[in-house]
């Protein structure tokens, strides 16, 4: 349950990165891409194109829901377990659904992407997750929970005054810490 918060910055780019959540373990076949399956849910920093369900196909993808992202781009995941809805930001603005990051104000209404609820997931949870295409592209990324282990320009904490993020974290949403989890989770 509850509605989770989190920030991924691409630092190392091979074009062919995937940043999302997935039910999977974190480890996985090399030949799987994170939105190959059922319960995977990613977009992909060539296009900003969604994947989901996808299989080992990249061209198996749901086009034009944001744009491209690079190197230095900080992706900003919106988990909302409770109503089964994932949304997307870049930088601080959040994708319209529609093929660009234009909002700077999260809106539930505009970008949700629906999700297969938890409890129907094969392993009955969603990990945050980023992954690759290619053998050989080796993306890297720096991720936030709400304690960074990187340096962040700004501090924006959740509605309880938790974490430490890059861009402001959507009203009711909250950082990945055990007292959020007790209450929230």
């Amino acid at each position: 349950a509850g509605k989770w918060y989190a920030e991924a910055k691409l630092t190392t780019s091979g074009a062919y990165a995937f940043i999302g959540i997935t039910d999977r373990s974190p480890v996985q076949n090399v030949n799987d891409i994170l939105g190959s399956g059922a319960y995977d849910y990613s977009i992909y920093q060539y296009n900003g194109d969604l994947f989901n369900n996808a299989g080992l196909n990249p061209a198996n993808d749901d086009e034009n829901y944001a744009a491209s992202y690079a190197s230095g781009d900080i992706i900003g995941i919106a988990l909302d377990i409770t109503n089964s809805k994932i949304y997307f930001s870049k930088n601080g603005a959040w994708s319209d659904g529609s093929g660009s990051w234009d909002s700077s104000t999260f809106n539930s209404s505009t970008g949700a992407i629906t999700i297969t609820a938890p409890a129907s997931t094969t392993h009955g949870h969603y990990f945050f997750a980023s992954g690759d295409y290619e053998s050989g592209q080796a993306p890297t990324f720096e991720w936030n929970f709400g304690s960074p282990a990187i340096s962040i320009s700004s501090g924006n904490a959740d509605d309880n005054g938790y974490g430490n993020f890059e861009y402001d974290v959507p009203a009711g949403y909250y950082a990945l810490n055990t007292k959020n989890l007790a209450e929230y989770g």
